[in-house]
């Protein structure tokens, strides 16, 4: 088994992409779990929890002391590999694509375009916030592009208070957020 996942990790390494999403192979009850994310910079008074990044399959950050369960708002970041999703062709298809998707499941949701958001090497993400009339959690979610991959930077909260309470740790994270170290 060790030597298995000795070559997938070798396999997924080789995977192109850019140098800044991590690959993992991490074995579980049913084989080899794969999981590709940003790797994100350290952020003041936030934290990387494992656990709820396995369960996402997203770089999941909560407060310092909290867990994702707990936490009034938490952090995650996403990449999806370009060749696995062949139907979107843009950074504006997959943000018209998951907009589209949330409007029609969560018919109370409100979805409103907000200015770009810039990384720490300039590259502008697209950001839209989803509010809730009725229960929910309040979102704001980053959209860009990185080599081969689509990148999803997404906070959550609970309610309207705790998001812009986190709000400037999320803008600060994405400011400082760069393509190769």
């Amino acid at each position: 088994m060790k030597s298995l996942l000795a070559i997938l990790l070798i396999l997924i390494a080789a995977v192109p992409g850019s140098a800044e999403v991590e690959k993992l192979a991490v074995p579980s009850e049913h084989g080899v779990d794969f999981y590709w994310w940003p790797r994100l910079p350290a952020t003041d008074g936030w934290l990387h929890d494992e656990e709820a990044s396995q369960t996402l399959a997203a770089n999941v950050l909560v407060p310092e002391g909290s867990s994702f369960a707990e936490a009034p708002a938490v952090m995650y970041a996403k990449a999806l590999y370009k060749p696995r999703a062949p139907e979107i062709q843009s950074i504006q298809e997959l943000v018209e694509s998951d907009r589209g998707e949330f409007e029609r499941d969560m018919p109370t949701l409100r979805i409103e375009r907000l200015p770009d958001l810039t990384t720490g090497d300039h590259r502008a993400l697209i950001q839209l916030s989803f509010t809730h009339s009725g229960e929910g959690n309040w979102e704001r979610v980053a959209y860009g592009e990185e080599g081969n991959y689509y990148l999803i930077f997404v906070i959550s909260a609970r309610n309207e208070a705790d998001l812009k309470g986190a709000v400037p740790a999320f803008e600060k994270l994405l400011a400082s957020y760069q393509e190769k170290w």
